[in-house]
């Protein structure tokens, strides 16, 4: 049977990335809540969403080893920003990103 971490190691790992959530919220949250608003004005933005989530999903790929950043990252984050966007507006492109 494999070793299964104790249930305070498993919390210790996950308290960076609260850490992190929580931090960036700060600037970085406050920025990315203006580009959203604009997004839902306009209607590109899907309304359910916020700054937190989109930097929860974000923050995931820091969680690639570095050997996969080249082949996965592009994709992961076309999908991140594919699922951002209002389920009409998703049939088309982003921009910039190929």
């Amino acid at each position: 049977m494999a070793d299964v971490p104790a249930p305070e190691s498993r919390v210790a790992h996950r308290r960076p990335w609260r850490d992190l959530t929580a931090h960036s919220l700060g600037p970085i949250g406050d920025a990315l809540t203006t580009l959203l608003a604009a997004g839902k004005t306009d209607g590109t933005i899907r309304s359910d969403v916020d700054a937190r989530d989109a930097i929860l999903l974000i923050g995931y790929l820091t969680r690639l080893d570095e050997k996969e950043w080249d082949t996965l990252a592009r994709h992961l984050l076309t999908i991140v920003l594919d699922g951002l966007r209002q389920p009409d507006a998703a049939a088309k492109p982003m921009t910039g990103m190929h």
